[in-house]
């Protein structure tokens, strides 16, 4: 279907060189085999510890070499994330020649990036600042407690599946070794109604323009920053997110350098944009040029609109940054009341389809011969009605 309908195959991928990853990124490599058209691979990379770019899983080796071989026979090159990733495929084999390091395309999802500046000179405990955090970071538990007491206009931004049912339906992620762990009930943060889960990048940069400043171990958390135009911060504690922010040159620290009793005031002070507005032009040059190399057209292009997306996109209706179950404000708690009737109208459903099984298996039932036994399929829907019940 993909031979007999698309042009071109596109694979914008994140981290996918990692362990967990690999049986999805042997499905991609089954499928790009059987591919007669061009591919390309955007973005790609791999995910280390800090300290250690080696290639020691031999399985994941074998994975990531056949996946690169299926995708350069069909490419000019593949993009990847950034250094790391580009050292770490070259102890595999595949040197400048086949890779390019292009970043994350994510950088310009509004065109070519405006230069990024403060628009305050300090912060101040009631600054509206926002936080992201990578809960299995045990080492930003300290941080998160801090500044959950410290700023009271503090926002956090989760962005996990299982945060967003813990969001919606007030589902705890896990038990947290530590209280403030951002991924219970019970947290501050959440009891005070002080998260917003994003549904989409435009109603997520959105919210986030109203804020003086951004801190957190999320990659795309802080670049969403970055796109509202929010002086951002990065937490570094991994090769993924390190390498990103090194080619992009998004101001970082290391999550390893910093005391447990570190203030978003001394991070907003170190926060500098003037490498980043520098580096932009260059990088973007780098992205277009991947694209053309490969044979994609891109709105950057001389004589292409690069704003009419953005203009359709503009009249979707797209739902709001989702609150907690303890939302004060008007529209948060009328999303929870929609939420409870839609748990209603489901569970009216469920019980007419369940009706009307019913009916089906009392004519069934009085239909056939008496001595013949109710066939085991019929005897298994019973069942699953009974427990429904």
């Amino acid at each position: 279907m993909v031979n007999e309908t698309y042009d071109h195959f596109v694979i914008p991928l994140a981290n996918a060189f990692r362990p967990a990853f690999r049986g999805s990124l042997r499905r991609l490599t089954k499928l790009v085999r059987r591919l007669d058209i061009p591919v390309t691979v955007i973005g790609v990379g791999s995910q280390h510890k800090l300290g250690d770019n080696s290639a020691t899983d031999e399985g994941l080796e074998s994975d990531v070499s056949a996946f690169m071989s299926a995708v350069l026979d069909r490419s000019a090159s593949v993009g990847v994330r950034g250094e790391y990733t580009a050292k770490f495929l070259k102890q595999l084999g595949y040197g400048e020649e086949h890779v390019n390091v292009i970043g994350c395309p994510s950088v310009f999802m509004n065109g070519q990036p405006e230069p990024l500046e403060k628009s305050v000179g300090h912060l101040s405990p009631e600054s509206p600042i926002a936080m992201t955090v990578s809960p299995y970071v045990g080492r930003l538990n300290a941080i998160v407690k801090s500044h959950s007491l410290r700023y009271s206009k503090l926002m956090y931004i989760p962005q996990n599946q299982s945060d967003l049912n813990m969001m919606v339906w007030g589902e705890d992620r896990s038990k947290p070794k530590s209280p403030w762990n951002p991924t219970h009930t019970q947290h501050p943060l959440y009891v005070q109604d002080r998260m917003r889960f994003p549904l989409d990048p435009r109603t997520w940069t959105e919210y986030l323009s109203s804020f003086e400043f951004l801190f957190g171990s999320r990659i795309h958390g802080t670049i969403a920053g970055i796109l509202a135009g929010v002086p951002s911060l990065l937490l570094v504690h991994d090769t993924r997110t390190l390498e990103l922010a090194e080619y992009h040159e998004i101001p970082y620290v290391m999550l390893t350098d910093l005391r447990k009793d570190i203030d978003a005031r001394d991070l907003f002070e170190r926060t500098d944009y003037s490498a980043y507005n520098a580096r932009q032009p260059e990088v973007l040059a780098r992205y277009t040029a991947f694209l053309e190399k490969n044979g994609i057209d891109h709105i950057f292009k001389k004589g292409n609109d690069p704003t009419e997306f953005d203009r359709q996109l503009s009249g979707a209706d797209l739902p709001p940054m989702v609150s907690t179950l303890f939302a004060s404000d008007p529209e948060g708690r009328f999303a929870i009341l929609n939420r409870i009737k839609d748990l209603h109208s489901e569970q009216e459903r469920i019980g007419e389809r369940i009706e009307a099984i019913e009916q089906k298996l009392t004519v069934a039932e009085a239909q056939r011969p008496r001595r013949q036994p109710l066939p085991r399929s019929m005897k298994a829907l019973g069942r699953r009605i009974m427990r429904h019940q």
